[in-house]
């Protein structure tokens, strides 16, 4: 369950058990909108280990709320851990979802 939108009951309460995971949409929504904020004014800048896996999952979730987010090249590896194997993602299927962009382009931005 890789999607941003998958859920546990309970889940940072060490004092309880973690329920099984649902599917919250609505919760994202809401979470999305407060802590990234509205589609139309933000761009969204996403890293993490695996962009074959859970980046992935992450930028096709926000895109379908609005987002056109970016990847920092720099800051993904594909499972695999080679470059052909991150350039191959980064070329497709990323680009359907997200644009993607370097560290020296983003700092130009910032």
């Amino acid at each position: 369950m890789n999607s941003p939108i998958w859920v546990r009951e309970n889940i940072g309460d060490a004092t309880k058990k973690p329920g099984l995971p649902y599917q919250d949409t609505i919760g994202f929504g809401i979470w999305a909108e407060e802590n990234i904020g509205n589609p139309r004014k933000v761009t969204p800048v996403l890293f993490g280990l695996t962009i074959d896996c859970c980046v992935l999952s992450t930028l096709q979730e926000l895109n379908w709320r609005g987002y056109y987010p970016l990847v920092l090249k720099e800051g993904v590896d594909h499972y695999f851990a080679t470059d052909e194997a991150k350039e191959a993602i980064l070329k497709s299927p990323i680009p359907n979802w997200a644009g993607v962009t370097t560290w020296s382009e983003l700092n130009t931005k910032l």
